[in-house]
């Protein structure tokens, strides 16, 4: 718990919602679930890297990754091999990622919202604007890394804790989502890779398995191809495993 705390003290951060909101705190937490969950996590991030990868066009100029954030999910070394640019994205960047992108020249982290909704929120407004940031910025390969459906989790925490309906809720959670959807598609002449999940199973022994939709009624685009992940074993459930559906969407843009 100790070096989680001095974590958390010395880590900056620039966007307000980063330790109000909670994304400091389960960023920390995440790479402390990753030391326990390893052996779980690392095919699924090691699948991940072999999509990307395999996703990555023949020429082109920069790179845009959002989601980015441990790094363990990202081909870092052949992404700044094949493009003279390359710009990670997230809200939040912890130290050991911050050293490990020293080895190269060019590759920059970003810290920002891809939400863009997030300043508003905590000023209390539920609107959700269009995200634009980027899409000035000449990337010919777009990256959305197990981002999509974890973007209304944290804001839905603050909603609650504020009494918000819950339909209310809903609809900013999806409206989060289909912003989006629809930023990925709005990129001009990029080649877009998503990664994320499409459903998730609680199993547990004895019991029917217990389905839910992580894009809360939002339709994503079509899979190329999926795969499973044991993203909470059994003792880390307290007895119930959380298994995720990866899926994989590819397409191009019009310029």
């Amino acid at each position: 718990m100790l070096p989680e705390l001095f974590q958390y003290a010395l880590t900056p951060t620039r966007h307000p919602a980063a330790r109000r909101m909670g994304y400091l705190y389960e960023a920390i937490a995440l790479s402390a679930r990753y030391g326990r969950c390893r052996n779980q996590w690392d095919p699924h991030y090691a699948r991940c890297r072999e999509v990307i990868e395999a996703a990555l066009p023949e020429t082109g100029r920069r790179a845009l990754v959002l989601g980015a954030g441990t790094l363990r999910d990202v081909p870092l070394t052949a992404l700044s091999a094949r493009f003279e640019r390359v710009d990670l994205v997230d809200l939040v960047w912890l130290w050991p990622a911050r050293w490990r992108v020293r080895r190269h020249a060019n590759v920059r982290l970003v810290e920002h919202d891809v939400t863009e909704a997030l300043t508003a929120l905590m000023a209390g407004e539920l609107g959700v604007p269009q995200p634009r940031w980027g899409l000035d910025g000449g990337y010919d390969f777009v990256v959305s890394l197990n981002l999509a459906t974890q973007l209304p989790l944290l804001p839905a925490q603050w909603l609650l804790r504020r009494k918000v309906d819950e339909q209310a809720i809903d609809s900013y959670g999806r409206a989060l989502m289909q912003a989006h959807l629809d930023w990925l598609h709005a990129f001009p002449d990029a080649s877009v890779c998503l990664i994320a999940d499409r459903l998730i199973e609680t199993r547990a022994p004895g019991r029917p398995v217990e389905p839910v939709d992580p894009w809360w009624g939002v339709t994503p685009p079509p899979e190329d191809e999926h795969w499973w992940w044991e993203a909470v074993p059994r003792r880390e459930g307290r007895g119930e495993a959380r298994w995720h559906r990866v899926g994989v969407s590819q397409w191009h843009n019009l310029a």
